[in-house]
């Protein structure tokens, strides 16, 4: 699901850091230097698969190279964007891989928790 007041799903891109390094941004994050922090791998198979099973029609445009979905206004979103989280004095950590699975914002309400429940099935992995 969604953080609240986020119009899609925040995820990371193991192509741009290693899963150590996410695990370490979360510890960080949310204070934990000791124990192990849960993260779950998919794929983007995974996500366009619960996508299309909840209702959302995702497709890759090989002019642009990318990931596209049908917007509630009609027109085509990216249906993945790169969205880093940058170091500032207000909040003192960075994740160079924070990415947003976009088109989540097209699901209605029900649609959404299916998809939610369709991707916490996946296998979780302490590091």
């Amino acid at each position: 699901m969604p953080n609240p007041g986020d119009d899609h799903l925040s995820v990371n891109a193991l192509e741009l850091e290693s899963r150590e390094q996410i695990a370490e941004y979360y510890a960080d994050v949310f204070g934990s230097e000791d124990g192990k922090v849960a993260v779950c791998i998919n794929t983007i198979f995974e996500y366009n698969d619960s996508g299309k099973k909840a209702g959302c029609w995702i497709e890759f445009n090989r002019a642009n190279s990318t990931w596209e979905f049908p917007e509630t206004n009609g027109s085509r979103g990216v249906a993945y964007r790169h969205r880093p989280v940058l170091r500032t004095e207000q909040f003192p950590y960075a994740s160079w891989s924070h990415c947003g699975v976009e088109f989540v914002r097209a699901l209605a309400e029900l649609k959404l928790r299916q998809f939610a429940r369709r991707m916490a099935k996946r296998k979780i992995t302490l590091l």
